[in-house]
Order: C-alpha cells, then structure tokens, then sequence
C-alpha cells in the first residue's frame, strides 16, 4: 500500500517540519502546489522541499499543471513527478438558460462543463518523455 499526502499540506503552517513528520509516518508521497493557488505561484517552496524530500518521500507537483508547467518545473525546481486533470470547459448544448438560478455552487457555471482534454495530457506525456526520458 502506498500513501499520499493530499494537498491539505499547502495550508499547513511549516511545511518543511510538515514534510518530515510525513516521512516519519510512512507517507510516500506529498501531493502540493507549493502553499500556493498553483504551482507556478509557489515553485520556490516547492524547489526547498524537493530539496529537503532527497528521495525519501516523492514530491508530487499539483496545481495548475501542463506541459510547459512541466518543462519549467523540469528545468527550474527539479520536480520529475506531475498531478494534473488536463480539464477544458466545455459549453452546455443547453438552447435555453435562465442565468437567475443556480443549482449547485454559485462560484460555479450551470452551463460549463469539466472534461478532461486527450491534446492536453499527450503534450504532457511528451514533455516529461523528452525531458526526463521515457519510462
């Protein structure tokens, strides 16, 4: 069994001491955007605990992930693990919309729709094949 750490770990107050109590408890794994919105935003946090991990627990890059995220991530912060969704919006094939009503989360449209976008996650896996050779 393997264990990951969600990105709960972003709104902890220390994440290096955070970092190693994971460690001491077995988890393999820390999923983080680096304490930031997006991983672009806290590459810096990011590029000290890759640092600070040395192998014994995997750093997972979340957040805001693509393929140039990747290569600067690659190139900058040493990350060589990815989490991503690849998502794009989709409009809803709804003819009528009555924008006065919500039905789930206001913060969230009635008429878009999340997919995962095939083009998004190839160019992606083709980034980390030419950067980090492939698997």
């Amino acid at each position: 069994l393997r264990f990951t750490l969600h990105r709960a770990f972003d709104v902890c107050q220390d994440p290096y001491q955070a970092l190693e109590e994971a460690v001491l408890l077995g988890i393999d794994t820390i999923l983080t955007s680096g304490q930031a919105s997006c991983c672009a935003e806290g590459r810096g946090i990011l590029k000290k605990l890759i640092a600070q991990a040395d192998e014994r627990i995997e750093i997972l890059v979340g957040g805001g992930v693509n393929d140039e995220v990747i290569r600067s991530m690659i190139e900058d912060v040493h990350a060589s693990s990815f989490h991503m969704s690849g998502k794009q919006i989709i409009k809803s094939g709804m003819a009528y919309r009555k924008p006065c009503v919500n039905m789930g989360l206001p913060c969230f449209s009635e008429f878009d729709i999340l997919r995962t976008d095939k083009k998004e996650i190839q160019k992606a896996r083709c980034t980390i094949d030419e950067m980090l050779g492939e698997y």
